[in-house]
C-alpha cells in the first residue's frame, strides 16, 4: 500500500489523516502545507485557491461559484459543456454516485446549479442520463393544480415539536410520530408526504452529533414507504453565516462537513429531499402546498422549484 511522505521532513505517513496530525509537529496548518507544496490557482483570475479542506482544494479550479460561472460564460460553449461534464463524471466516479446530483448537492459544490445546467445543455436530466446517472426526478416544476384540503383534514404535529409552525387556515392535532414533525391525517391524499422541520442550528446539530439517530429516522421513513422532506426554515446561505458565528465562539463546525452529510443522505435515501426556504412563515406555506400537490413533489427537485419561484413566489436569484 502506497504511503504518503511529508514534504517538510520526508517522514512517511500511513494516510492523509496521519499526515494531517503530523503537520502539528511543524506548526503548520493543512491549508499552509498544501498551498506551499501543491499550489493551485483560480482559472479566472489567477489568485491562489483558498483551502477549505483537502478534497475541495484538489477538485475545484475556482475560488467562488461566481468565478466559475464567469469563466464558463467567457469560453466557447462546447468547452464549457466538456468542462461541466468532466466535473459531473469526476464526482460520479470519485463518490460512486448513482443518482444525478440534486440542486442542493450542486449548490453546495463548486459546480453550476440546475438553472445554468439547463441553459447550457437544454435538459439537465437528459444530460445526466447520458452520463450514466439515474434521475430521481422527471419534471422541473409544479403544474399548479393544488388540491384543496377537506374540512375533515388535520395537520398532525409531532408531540416533541418544541416550536410548532402556525397554520392559520388549517386545524392541527398533536400526536407522536415515528418520523418527521408534520403530516396530514390522510396519507393517501398526500401520497405519503411527511415533513421534518429544522432550524439552521437544528440542522448543524443533527448532521454532526446526531447523525446516527437521523439516519435511523430516515431509514424508518423509507421502510414505511414515506417521502420525507427535510425543510430548513432559513435560506441556504445561512449555513455559512452560522458557521462564522460558531467560529467566534470557538466552535468549529465546517459547513462543508454538514453539506457533505446532506449529499451523502441525498444519495443514500432517494425518497428524502432537503429544502431550504426563507423563514418559518414560508415553511408553513410550503408544507401546505406539498400536501396539496397530489404527489407532484415526488417527481420534482424541490429546491430547484423553490429557487425558480415555482413553489413560492418570493423573489430570489436563479442558481
Amino acid at each position: 500500500m502506497a504511503r504518503i511522505v511529508c514534504l517538510e521532513c520526508n517522514k512517511e505517513c500511513r494516510d492523509d489523516t496521519q499526515l494531517h496530525r503530523h503537520l502539528k509537529a511543524h506548526r503548520m496548518s493543512q491549508g499552509n502545507y498544501y498551498s506551499k507544496h501543491y499550489p493551485r490557482y483560480d482559472r479566472l483570475d489567477g489568485t491562489p485557491i483558498v483551502f477549505r479542506n483537502r478534497e475541495w482544494y484538489f477538485t475545484t479550479d475556482f475560488n467562488s461559484r461566481a468565478n466559475l460561472k464567469d469563466w464558463l460564460d467567457r469560453v466557447d460553449k462546447e468547452e464549457a459543456k466538456d468542462y461541466v461534464r468532466g466535473l459531473l463524471l469526476a464526482r460520479k466516479d470519485r463518490k460512486n454516485l448513482v443518482y444525478s446530483p440534486s440542486q442542493v448537492e450542486l449548490r453546495s459544490l463548486p459546480i453550476p446549479g440546475m438553472h445554468y445546467m439547463n441553459r447550457l445543455f437544454g435538459d439537465y436530466y437528459a444530460e445526466c442520463a447520458r452520463l450514466g446517472f439515474k434521475n430521481r426526478f422527471d419534471r422541473v416544476g409544479f403544474s399548479g393544480a393544488w388540491k384543496k384540503l377537506a374540512d375533515s383534514h388535520r395537520i398532525i404535529v409531532d408531540t416533541r415539536e418544541q416550536l410548532p409552525l402556525v397554520f392559520d387556515e388549517y386545524k392541527t392535532v398533536h400526536e407522536p410520530l415515528m418520523f418527521g414533525d408534520y403530516k396530514l391525517n390522510d396519507d393517501a391524499f398526500t401520497h405519503n408526504c411527511c415533513i421534518e422541520r429544522k432550524s439552521i442550528g437544528d440542522l448543524y446539530s443533527t448532521l454532526t452529533n446526531g447523525i446516527a439517530r437521523f439516519r435511523a429516522e430516515l431509514q424508518r421513513a423509507t421502510d414505511a414507504g414515506f417521502n420525507l422532506i427535510v425543510l430548513i426554515e432559513e435560506p441556504f446561505e445561512t449555513m455559512y453565516e452560522l458557521s462564522r458565528r460558531l467560529k467566534r465562539l470557538d466552535i468549529v463546525i465546517s459547513p462543508e462537513y454538514v453539506f457533505h452529510n446532506i449529499r451523502m443522505f441525498s444519495q443514500e435515501f432517494p425518497f428524502v429531499q432537503f429544502l431550504f426556504v426563507a423563514d418559518r412563515n414560508e415553511s408553513s406555506e410550503v408544507i401546505i402546498k406539498l400536501f396539496q400537490s397530489d404527489g407532484q413533489f415526488k417527481h420534482i427537485d424541490l429546491q430547484y422549484a423553490y429557487d425558480t419561484l415555482n413553489l413560492c413566489g418570493t423573489s430570489r436569484p436563479n442558481t
